[in-house]
């Protein structure tokens, strides 16, 4: 496995935060058709751009974003932070108590099996091969493995038990008496 591949798995938030612009132009060059590595390049890249307008991650973004869209087929969210909308919530209640990245070991909170192992489980879900779980039209909507599809749907899920997480939370705080 490469470095790279090594310090995704780590668990570090930002695998890539050490390196240089010129290095992240070869890492992505070393990796031109692997969309996870270039989806975090082009995060790492955005990160840095969003706070320094002028910075050498510019060349990055412009270089290796056109790649990742080309793969992924969409264009990639310019927020690098997004906060849940004010919109109506899809209702959960529908939602498969365990879906696909939970039957594969995915959690966090309580259960939370550390950063390292969660990338090494959404790489494992993003490889493939995964599990029959909830039928064909649940697991036709996870597409084949290694796609832009199953990506995507990695991505939509991840943000919305979140947002779904933050809402729950946010409706048991506890409300100030002003």
């Amino acid at each position: 496995m490469p470095d790279s591949m090594k310090q995704i798995a780590s668990g570090e938030d930002r695998p890539f935060i050490q390196m240089t612009a010129p290095a992240l132009l070869r890492l992505a060059e070393a990796n031109w058709n692997d969309i996870f590595c270039l989806y975090q390049i082009v995060a790492e890249a955005r990160i840095r751009v969003w706070k320094k307008p002028k910075s050498k991650a510019n060349g990055v973004l412009e270089t290796v974003r056109p790649q990742l869209e080309k793969l992924y087929g969409h264009t990639f969210p310019d927020d690098p932070d997004p906060q849940p909308g004010p919109g109506p919530f899809p209702d959960a209640s529908k939602w498969p108590k365990v879906g696909l990245l939970k039957h594969m070991g995915y959690s966090t909170g309580n259960a939370d099996p550390g950063t390292a192992t969660r990338r090494k489980i959404l790489r494992k879900c993003f490889e493939g091969p995964v599990p029959n779980v909830h039928g064909p039209d649940y697991m036709q909507e996870w597409g084949r493995n290694k796609t832009p599809q199953r990506l995507s749907k990695m991505a939509i899920v991840s943000r919305t038990r979140c947002n779904a997480s933050w809402r729950c939370a946010d409706r048991a705080a506890p409300r100030s008496a002003d």
